[in-house]
């Protein structure tokens, strides 16, 4: 027996009617089949639906667990840190006080001489720590210092370069306009027509590639931190020094005879001129 051909209405679309479907005999039919298709759509639907649910409280779980073993982490972290913290402050304390515990030293303490071949050679003293700081000097006039102390004793032993710089500082003292020291101002000092040799076409570009730039600028800094070998000698520290190796004019050399002098090295330090 052969099968009826049920042919699908052109009027009726997949979930609605039209308003030609209200005169058509196959009317309640269309609704039944419409009815069918949205309650096959709302399960897909509810189904989708509850699977979202279901991945969004999962997440949710996960992350709740994640941010609970974060804070206990941080927690841990927190703790560990302000632990080493203290450690640390009670360790910088500790250190502190025994830095500040001054080392006992026997008063008789003396550096001993070293032997080279056969002779007794003094130990040269480090600088001096800047405790008693003579006068605050910028760095331009320490180098010019320093270039005055290359010029006058370069090749001489490090105690006559503090001691030649000592004197520019003992001039400086002296506020004598004889020195050009009556306006405080060092360069002027050094400048003083006659007193020293002249830095005036020596660079300081020139100075810092000579050999003996570093040991000059540091005897420039001893002598500013209130160290001066002449003192040994004269209360209040040289004011002149003459070369030995170098001849002077007789007029100069004159002015020099039969004054009190002390030698360090190749110079002749002094306080007076005749």
């Amino acid at each position: 027996m052969a099968k009826k051909n049920k042919r699908v209405c052109k009027w009726r679309r997949a979930y609605f009617i039209s308003e030609k479907c209200a005169r058509c005999k196959n009317r309640k039919r269309c609704l039944v089949n419409i009815a069918k298709k949205w309650t096959i759509k709302a399960a897909k639907v509810a189904s989708c639906l509850a699977i979202v649910v279901l991945c969004i409280t999962s997440l949710i779980s996960v992350l709740g667990t994640n941010d609970d073993e974060v804070a206990r982490n941080y927690e841990t972290e927190v703790v560990g840190m302000a632990d080493a913290s203290s450690t640390m402050d009670e360790t910088e304390v500790a250190t502190k006080e025994v830095q500040e515990e001054p080392e006992e030293l026997p008063e008789d303490t003396e550096k001993s001489p070293q032997v080279i071949e056969g002779k007794e050679v003094p130990v040269q003293e480090e600088p001096l720590e800047s405790e008693n700081v003579r006068v605050v000097l910028t760095e331009g006039e320490k180098i010019a210092m320093g270039k005055v102390v290359w010029k006058e004793s370069r090749g001489e032993p490090y105690e006559g370069k503090v001691a030649v710089a000592a004197v520019i500082l003992n001039r400086f003292d002296t506020k004598d306009p004889d020195f050009g020291a009556d306006t405080g101002e060092i360069l002027r000092i050094i400048s003083y027509p006659g007193a020293f040799a002249s830095i005036k076409n020596f660079s300081d570009e020139e100075f810092k590639g000579t050999q003996e730039f570093d040991e000059c600028m540091r005897a420039v800094e001893d002598a500013i931190s209130g160290n001066d070998p002449t003192k040994v000698h004269f209360k209040d520290g040289a004011l002149f020094f003459y070369s030995t190796i170098v001849d002077l004019d007789p007029d100069e050399m004159a002015r020099r005879e039969e004054i009190d002098v002390y030698p360090i090295g190749n110079h002749n330090f002094h306080i007076e001129l005749k």
